[in-house]
């Protein structure tokens, strides 16, 4: 009977093994369809960014991945040689929100947290989450790394912005010498 015992036991501590492996293996599960469906709302933004040809068009494109993320945001953008431009998520952007935003621009760090607060800032926008939660570490951590890919992908748009020149200019650049030479031939 005592040999009976000890294999019930041995049975009964070998279900709980099991049920803690398929327990971790369904967490994992899990996660990885979490970080799947998050990756693939950066990658729409990415995707949808290239038709934005202005800061109001990649505002909006930026706050909706960031509705989808479930998150609150406070979003400034400021590409070299033009004017600040300040978005809030869900609601208009306040003007203790404004100063936020300049003074977390301010701060040489690219990348923080505060109790409440996720902080980004890059070369051409600075994002604060404003319902950052780090209650689940696994899924802060993964938001911070989608965070900082979108708003690099942000600052690669404003670059390419910042760098091209329209079609029309382009054509004018180029050919204008050439009419204006034929022009004064004809003189």
């Amino acid at each position: 009977m005592e040999w009976l015992f000890d294999q019930d036991e041995q049975h009964v501590v070998t279900e709980s093994k099991e049920a803690a492996v398929d327990d971790f293996a369904t967490q994992t599960v899990l996660q990885a369809l979490a970080h799947v469906a998050e990756l693939g709302e950066l990658l729409c933004f990415m995707r949808e960014s290239h038709a934005c040809h202005d800061c109001s068009s990649l505002a909006k494109c930026a706050l909706s991945t960031l509705r989808n993320y479930g998150l609150s945001a406070l979003l400034m953008l400021h590409p070299e040689g033009n004017i600040k431009s300040y978005y809030a998520l869900p609601q208009e952007i306040t003007p203790d929100e404004v100063s936020l935003l300049d003074n977390a621009a301010a701060a040489s760090v690219r990348i923080y947290e505060t109790v409440q607060h996720c902080i980004f800032n890059y070369r051409y926008c600075s994002l604060i989450i404003t319902n950052w939660s780090d209650q689940e570490p696994l899924r802060a951590g993964r938001l911070r790394d989608h965070l900082a890919q979108l708003c690099e992908g942000i600052d690669a748009r404003l670059d390419a912005m910042l760098s091209s020149v329209p079609l029309p200019n382009i054509v004018q650049l180029t050919y204008q010498p050439l009419i204006s030479h034929f022009l004064v031939q004809e003189h």
